[in-house]
């Protein structure tokens, strides 16, 4: 039902699965023992109790992306704050707390959520980009640009990246040239719609158009 976003049906047997009392907290596992399993599951080669946990963290993080896909921010919020207390791949509900966050514009609480999930895991390309994405927001750009320029570091082949770059040194006023390299990398590297689209049009525009990327 999720994957066919009928989430009225998904909700309820996800909110059924989180009624129960998961086996690991009934057994007690320690958080050592639970980053643990997270690894294994991470590692594809989970046993049953391993897999559980993921089944909670998955319920945990569908419930959380439906209420904030039918504007019921609060209780998204409750449910990412819920899995985080499963302590085991905390870094991911620290990610969807500061994506929760930015999508309202307020962005000094999407930074604390990104800057955890940063420190969590510091070589995580995605939390990066976002993270740089809030700096650029509230008028950070060096520091947006230094983000950005790490995520890429990290991944070559990393689109939002490229693409956030670009619209970056737009703002910055760098030389056309600059923008239009990473416009390409973006492109050439896999970036989907809208923002493909958006890529492709600029960068004909300063190819061929010699237009102030400033201005877009």
């Amino acid at each position: 039902h999720f994957s066919r976003q009928d989430y009225g049906r998904a909700r309820p047997y996800y909110e059924h699965v989180l009624s129960i009392p998961p086996q690991f907290e009934r057994e007690g596992v320690s958080p050592a023992k639970r980053a643990e399993l997270a690894a294994v599951i991470q590692r594809g080669d989970a046993d049953y109790l391993n897999r559980e946990v993921g089944y909670y963290v998955n319920a945990y993080r569908r419930v959380g992306f439906i209420h904030q896909t039918e504007g019921r921010y609060e209780a998204a919020a409750q449910s990412f704050l819920s899995g985080i207390r499963l302590q085991a791949m905390q870094e991911i509900f620290y990610l969807d707390l500061g994506n929760l966050y930015a999508m309202q514009s307020r962005f000094a609480e999407a930074e604390r959520w990104y800057r955890l999930a940063l420190a969590a895991s510091p070589r995580d390309p995605m939390i990066l980009c976002n993270l740089a994405a809030v700096c650029s927001e509230t008028n950070r750009l060096e520091e947006a640009g230094h983000y950005l320029k790490t995520a890429i570091a990290l991944d070559q082949n990393f689109p939002q990246a490229y693409y956030n770059l670009a619209l970056l040194l737009a703002r910055q006023n760098a030389p056309a040239s600059e923008v239009v390299d990473n416009l390409d990398k973006a492109i050439r590297s896999g970036l989907s719609d809208p923002e493909r689209t958006s890529a492709q049009d600029l960068l004909q525009q300063l190819v061929h158009g010699g237009v102030d990327p400033a201005d877009e």
